[in-house]
Parts: structure tokens; C-alpha cells; sequence
């Protein structure tokens, strides 16, 4: 598969609302997401990359830092954590997990910034906030196919509840986290204000579908099933939900990024809190 034709096959969510961007920002975000979604691949064996196939993107990466000045570190703690997916996962507690969501996801948020063209530091706290927010949705989605992978994310699920098959137990969690990822989705919409109109289209058109993600998850109380929006769904998100969210974005008062978001990541690139 082409670039392109990666991104809309891995990604049917983001792709869809990436129709709002502006050619360029369309075109960026694509050559982008095949860098992350190669490595990634990589790193978990399902297609390993020649020496060619690594130069190739290492030459995406030295592009992306050089003509977008994406800091280098934004790369690094992605990569951590795509050596962390490589081993078994067992969290213990909320600091590892948001440290695990920032490596997979808030870094990506930072990266799609500088192509962005965004230059106000405090728009990089919300893109930190929507990325653990997707993020947070995906676990919730996921847990019996992770489960399957040796991966458990949520504290405190365990094995032997998984083993048990307990729906009842795993909705409960699963309803306590997505309200967590509720509030980083408020944050994140805080910050949409930062953004060129359609991009903030597109960004918060993906956002709100992996809100609702978390709505069906919630519906479901099934955590064995992969939960998802249908493209009628998307269609009348689209065109009924998407304009009126970002009508009372528009009118609200800008609001201040909430510093207690970032306690548990104190020391990672650009978050919003130093102890």
C-alpha cells in the first residue's frame, strides 16, 4: 500500500475527518502517519523494514525536525513507547498508565502541531490532553484483544478477572477511565482555539468520533466485542454534532488549561506541570 492508501486503511476514523484539511496539512499528516504506522509495525514484527526502509525513515523523520523543527525528543518518547508495547504490560497504577498514553499518543498530537503551523506553547497542553483522551478510548475498546497481546493497561484489572470473563466488573472500569478520558476531551476542546478553522474542523470531528466510541463502549457493556461508530453514525455526527460543538466552543470564554491534568507526567516534553 501507498502512503495514502495506509492512512485510510489503519485509520478509518482520523482519515475521515482528515478530509477537512487543507491539501498541504493533508499531505503532510499522510507521509506522517506512514512513518508512524511503519515503525510501529515494525517494532512489533508484523512487517519488519529493510536497511532501505529504514533510511527511508530516518529521511522522514530529519525532514520533519529540519523543515517543521519538531523537536527530536517528541520522536524519542514515541519510541519508548513502542519498545514498551514490545513487552508484557501489567500497570499497576494511573501515573504509568498517562505516561504509556503520552508516548503512544499526546507525542503524535505534538507532531500534527508543527504541521499545524501552531506556534502558542500553551495549544501543545491541550494536544497532550486529546492524545491521552484517544488514547484512554482505545484501551477501553481494546482490552480483550490486548488481553490476548499479554497487555493489561487498566489498573486494576487483573488476569484472573479477565480469565473470568467478568463483564460486569470490566464495564465498571471501563466506565470509570472513559469518564477520565471525558475530561481530557474538555481540555483538548479548550484548546481548538488555537487552530486554523479547518483544521479545527478536522481535529475536532475526530475527536468527538472517538468520544463516541467511548458512548457505544459504555452502551455495549461488552468489552469482549470491539466497539465502533458505523459510517451512517459518522455521517450524522458530521452533520448534526460537529456544528453545534463548535458553536459553543466558539461563544464560551477561553478557559485555562487545568494544570492537575499533567501531575502524573511531570518531566515529559512540553506538559504542563513541574513539581
Amino acid at each position: 500500500m501507498n502512503q495514502a492508501e495506509t492512512f485510510k486503511y489503519h485509520s478509518k476514523t482520523f482519515s475521515f475527518a482528515a478530509l477537512f484539511f487543507p491539501k498541504k496539512v493533508f499531505k503532510d499528516v499522510v507521509k506522517l502517519y506512514f512513518y508512524l504506522r511503519s515503525l510501529d509495525d515494525h517494532y512489533e514484527g508484523k512487517n519488519l523494514l529493510d536497511s532501505d526502509q529504514l533510511a527511508q525513515m530516518n529521511e522522514i523523520e530529519c525532514e520533519f525536525i529540519q523543515k517543521m523543527e519538531m523537536p527530536s525528543e517528541i520522536f524519542d518518547e514515541f519510541k519508548k513507547g513502542m519498545e514498551l508495547d514490545q513487552k508484557e504490560i501489567n500497570f499497576n497504577d494511573i501515573d504509568q498508565l498517562l505516561h504509556y498514553c503520552y508516548a503512544a499518543a499526546s507525542t503524535v498530537g505534538l507532531m500534527l502541531c508543527h504541521i499545524f503551523g501552531v506556534k502558542e506553547k500553551k495549544a501543545l497542553y491541550h494536544a497532550i490532553d486529546l492524545g491521552i483522551a484517544m488514547q484512554l478510548t482505545n484501551i477501553c475498546r481494546d482490552i480483550h484483544e490486548d488481553y490476548l497481546h499479554k497487555k493489561i493497561f487498566l489498573p486494576p484489572i487483573s488476569d484472573s478477572m479477565l480469565t473470568r470473563a467478568s463483564k460486569k466488573s470490566i464495564y465498571k472500569i471501563q466506565k470509570r477511565y472513559l469518564k477520565i478520558a471525558d475530561n481530557y476531551y474538555e481540555s483538548a476542546y479548550a484548546g481548538l482555539e488555537y487552530l486554523p478553522f479547518r483544521v479545527r474542523l478536522s481535529v475536532y470531528t475526530a475527536a468527538i468520533l472517538y468520544q463516541k466510541i467511548g458512548a457505544q463502549i459504555l452502551k455495549d457493556q461488552n468489552y469482549l466485542n470491539r466497539s465502533y461508530i458505523n459510517n451512517m453514525k459518522k455521517i450524522l455526527i458530521l452533520l448534526f454534532v460537529v456544528p453545534f460543538g463548535l458553536f459553543k466552543i466558539s461563544i464560551r470564554p477561553s478557559q485555562r488549561h487545568k494544570k492537575h491534568l499533567h501531575e502524573g507526567l511531570n518531566g515529559l516534553p512540553y506538559v504542563n506541570y513541574h513539581s
